[in-house]
């Protein structure tokens, strides 16, 4: 293999992220605010760390997320150092010519999917845990186990997510039992560091000023100041995440229920199992966007639904018979005196 010289533009990396382009700590958490550039910075390490000969392992909750997400990413920050020529881009992988090493992708809805994911050469010394506060502890454990075998390169598992409730694990498992100071903490093998859309010199003004707008008061410390948040108002509080992945539910009844919402409120969809028997109420999908016009909503929902009825919030009626005309098979829910 000979020298290759790479030339990585100036102002490739937002400043507070150029620190860290060679952190050699096993557990790694970029955690903050919306637009703080924790993603972008994440994707242009792992395009250059193919480079240098790791294997990453790139995960989301669901599969389909990753392509418009984490994919996409990657392949802009290729392009961002004019080197589309050292790659090859597959629908599942990216292939580093240069070195040989593989970026490689998986949901964590296919957990034999992510059990059988091998780099063509080498060992995985990378994990990439997107949106991390989609999924749960057990998950993350037997990511952990998948860093195993000889590698001349460090393991690292690499956390980004913007901070949710106090309940989640990530919060149980590294903030509530330590001090933990911002931005930066380092020690024990851990490095956290804390950023805001302040830090991300690559956001626009205008998009800087919308998220010092927000008014609700847990969406501003979530999404603004990169916090974790106290939701004021909380209808359910008696719940948990765990690695559903493996369940089946063959005799329970599946349900699909959407809230319509646009700008200040989110559209929110779920896709769930009720088990009446014990009384619980398994989560499998979700969705939770703002700024959805009926036809994206529609295009989004149909490989959730598979063809399902969708119940729906009754006061839109317009929106239902929209969603109709799409192929969603959306019906109106029907609400008793003082339901939320």
């Amino acid at each position: 293999m000979g020298k290759l010289i790479l030339e990585v533009p100036q102002d490739y990396f937002n400043p507070v992220y150029r620190p860290f382009v060679d952190a050699k700590e096993r557990y790694q958490l970029y955690y903050g605010g919306a637009g703080s550039g924790k993603s972008a910075f994440v994707a242009q390490r792992v395009a250059l760390d193919a480079v240098i000969g790791r294997n990453t392992l790139v995960v989301r909750q669901v599969a389909r997320r990753i392509h418009d997400s984490c994919y996409n990413e990657i392949v802009k920050a290729i392009d961002r150092m004019h080197a589309r020529h050292l790659y090859v881009l597959r629908a599942d992988d990216i292939t580093c010519t240069y070195s040989g090493a593989q970026i490689l992708f998986s949901g964590l809805d296919d957990v034999e999917k992510v059990k059988s994911v091998t780099p063509q050469t080498g060992v995985l010394t990378d994990i990439w845990m997107e949106e991390a506060t989609e999924m749960s502890w057990q998950s993350f454990r037997q990511l952990d186990k998948r860093l195993r075998g000889l590698s001349p390169h460090t393991k690292r598992i690499t956390i980004t997510f913007n901070p949710s409730q106090r309940l989640h694990w990530l919060y149980r498992e590294y903030f509530e039992k330590r001090e933990i100071p911002k931005p930066l903490f380092r020690g024990d093998d851990l490095l956290m560091l804390h950023t805001t859309h302040k830090d991300n010199l690559f956001l626009t003004k205008e998009d800087g000023r919308a998220l010092e707008r927000e008014t609700d008061a847990y969406q501003f410390a979530v999404y603004t100041l990169g916090e974790w948040g106290h939701a004021e108002n909380t209808v359910l509080t008696n719940w948990q995440v765990e690695d559903l992945a493996g369940l089946n539910f063959p005799h329970l009844s599946w349900r699909i229920g959407l809230d319509f919402g646009f700008s200040r409120d989110p559209a929110a969809a779920v896709r769930l199992v009720w088990d009446a028997g014990s009384k619980t109420i398994y989560i499998m999908e979700e969705l939770y966007r703002r700024g959805l016009t009926n036809d994206v909503l529609a295009g989004l929902l149909r490989p959730m639904v598979k063809g399902s009825a969708v119940m729906c919030d009754s006061a839109e009626p317009k929106s239902i018979e929209e969603l109709r005309r799409y192929g969603i098979r959306a019906q109106p829910a029907r609400k008793g005196p003082d339901s939320i």
